[in-house]
């Protein structure tokens, strides 16, 4: 599902006939792939909080009762921080009765459950990788690097269908640099580090994943231990 369907707006199947975004949606929970909904989630809600048409987008999603909207209102209730726009979702999710798989309707039962720091030889970058599981099955690392000669801002953020422990393991294999460090890192010490990163203006120009992935990188972090909470 790729990241420029972001500006697609829904509408109404002719003839029972769904559009290509829905038949993707539809693809997606067919194969149980989670990253697929969650990445496309994010992805809109990027676009359209900074196009200014995230309340169309949901209410294109609200006019079109079948599964793969209820699918997509169900993930956009829990990545949105709009409260407002999270009531309607909900409201909305209330009157539907479509099945939906676990980790869908228990996605806010997400455990972000450790984090890894790499540190680059020059000092320059550094990457945090958090492990998250969800609901049912399946597991997610999310990697986020942080550029320390843009102050420290993100650079680039995605993730991967796969448990933070075989991202490690990967990373080691292909690292040909002896400098580069592995280690754990506290949960609250990641959340405060990519929070500074995301607050950061870098000056860069987007990737083909950030800002995308950032709603579900925010989601993720509000599913984690701030110092003040972890004390």
């Amino acid at each position: 599902m790729s990241d420029s369907d972001a500006n697609d707006t829904v509408e109404e199947p002719q003839n029972g006939d769904e559009t290509p975004l829905l038949d993707e949606v539809a693809e997606a929970l067919a194969g149980g792939r989670p990253l697929d909904l969650l990445g496309f989630a994010s992805a809109l809600i990027d676009a359209g909080t900074r196009g200014g048409g995230l309340e169309r987008i949901v209410d294109s999603f609200v006019d079109v009762p079948v599964r793969e909207t209820t699918a997509l209102l169900a993930v956009l209730s829990e990545l949105l921080d709009d409260d407002t726009l999270r009531r309607q979702c909900r409201r909305e999710l209330d009157g539907r009765n479509d099945s939906l798989p676990q980790w869908i309707t228990a996605l806010d039962a997400v455990d972000v459950h450790a984090a890894q720091r790499m540190t680059h030889s020059s000092a320059e970058q550094e990457e945090i990788l958090l492990g998250a599981r969800l609901s049912g099955g399946g597991e997610l690392t999310c990697c986020v690097l942080v550029d320390h000669t843009l102050g420290s801002a993100v650079k680039d953020a995605f993730l991967v269908p796969a448990p933070l422990a075989s991202v490690v393991d990967v990373a080691l294999q292909q690292n040909t640099d002896p400098e580069t460090s592995f280690g754990e890192m506290s949960l609250a010490d990641a959340r405060a580090g990519i929070e500074r990163g995301i607050d950061a203006d870098s000056g860069l120009e987007d990737s083909d994943s950030w800002p995308g992935s950032r709603p579900l990188v925010l989601w993720l972090l509000r599913h984690l231990p701030s110092h003040d909470t972890a004390r």
